[in-house]
């Protein structure tokens, strides 16, 4: 997820992915065929970029409210 995640953000740009993500050019271009193989998804295609990249940020969004409400939850049994 954070590859995709990453790559979609950065406007889709192999250079700045790979240099924020800290891999090689070549482990990002393999982890995206990766994606498309799994998914079966063009990751070309402006509809399928703007899913995933609704999917990412609403799984961020999760995580994060997950995060927020477990430590909600540890301060309260704190008190």
């Amino acid at each position: 997820m954070p590859t995709l995640s990453c790559f979609l953000e950065l406007g889709q740009a192999y250079d700045a992915t790979s240099d924020a993500l800290a891999i090689h050019r070549s482990t990002l271009k393999y982890r995206l065929q990766r994606i498309r193989e799994i998914s079966q998804q063009d990751l070309s295609d402006p509809d399928t970029r703007f899913n995933f990249q609704l999917a990412t940020r609403a799984w961020q969004t999760l995580v994060a409210l997950r995060g927020a409400q477990v430590e909600g939850h540890s301060r309260d049994r704190v008190s």
